[in-house]
């Protein structure tokens, strides 16, 4: 989850994707569950 979540952050530099990266987390989060 760690790993998964700094992956996440190492993305997240501009903050207009973060937007579009906080939602293809959520259905990341929703598959691998």
């Amino acid at each position: 989850l760690k790993q998964r979540w700094r992956a996440l952050q190492h993305i997240t530099l501009s903050p207009s994707r973060i937007g579009d990266i906080a939602r293809a987390a959520l259905v990341l989060n929703k598959i691998w569950k």
